[in-house]
């Protein structure tokens, strides 16, 4: 039987080559791997909602399915938003239910927003909803940037490697900011999809309190490192231990 395939969201202001070094770990492990870009941080003009990212990820996810394949969904920061809104009908148990083969077998949230249904990004970050209203956060034509000064203290606090710093920051994009505003279309922890959330404790854009509110009341996993935003940078091969357990490897130590 061929291991499940997984597909890869990225946040904010990322691109799939971010995640290089996962994605080298898990396809040496013999995973099929797909990182599909958003278009939040990529097309001009600006989309206006969340909805061209939803799509991009029903597109990737449904290539794997409609084969048969198993899939386990790996969702970064704000991309935890169009992972789960993708995954209607998706899963495994609703593919089964049809006579199909394939389907979604888990989601892990790596210090990932995920509102309840209807709940928007701001509306857990109301901070950088006034920022944005008070012209402290500076959008031209619908897009925000971030400087590499900010994103060294925001996303790569704990990176200790120059090298992969200097990598991250030159990778960097921009946001849609109205992908901030759009709401959530569903939650796959109330719909029998397995989930699995990876507190990251020293993470500065996504604090542990936020990571702690939005997993209080839910039936999900949850691991813990004591990482910054982005531990796919300097410790890839743990992250892809926590996807290779969820897409059920046996034995493995985390």
């Amino acid at each position: 039987m061929s291991k499940p395939s997984i597909i890869i969201v990225h946040g904010a202001y990322h691109q799939p080559a971010h995640f290089e070094s996962l994605i080298k770990v898990l396809r040496d492990a013999g995973y099929r791997v797909f990182a599909p870009p958003l278009p939040s941080t990529f097309a001009t003009p600006a989309v206006s909602d969340m909805d061209p990212d939803v799509e991009a990820v029903v597109k990737a996810v449904s290539a794997e399915v409609d084969e048969g394949q198993e899939v386990v969904v790996f969702a970064h920061s704000y991309g935890g938003m169009p992972a789960s809104s993708a995954l209607p009908g998706l899963d495994k148990k609703s593919r089964q239910e049809q006579g199909l083969k394939g389907g979604v077998i888990g989601v892990v949230y790596l210090a990932a927003m995920m509102p309840d249904e209807g709940l928007t990004l701001m509306d857990y970050r109301p901070q950088d909803k006034e920022l944005v209203a008070s012209g402290k956060i500076k959008i031209v034509d619908g897009i925000h940037r971030i400087s590499p000064e900010e994103a060294r203290f925001l996303m790569y606090n704990r990176q200790t490697d120059p090298a992969i710093i200097d990598r991250a920051c030159s990778l960097l994009t921009f946001w849609a900011v109205g992908c901030g505003m759009a709401p959530m279309k569903y939650n796959p922890w109330r719909n029998g999809i397995p989930c699995t959330y990876i507190f990251c404790e020293n993470d500065t854009t996504m604090p542990l309190e936020l990571q702690t509110k939005l997993t209080e009341g839910r039936s999900i996993d949850v691991i813990r490192c004591d990482g910054d935003h982005s531990p796919f940078l300097d410790r890839p091969e743990w992250v892809a231990k926590v996807i290779k357990k969820v897409a059920g490897e046996k034995g493995l130590e985390l």
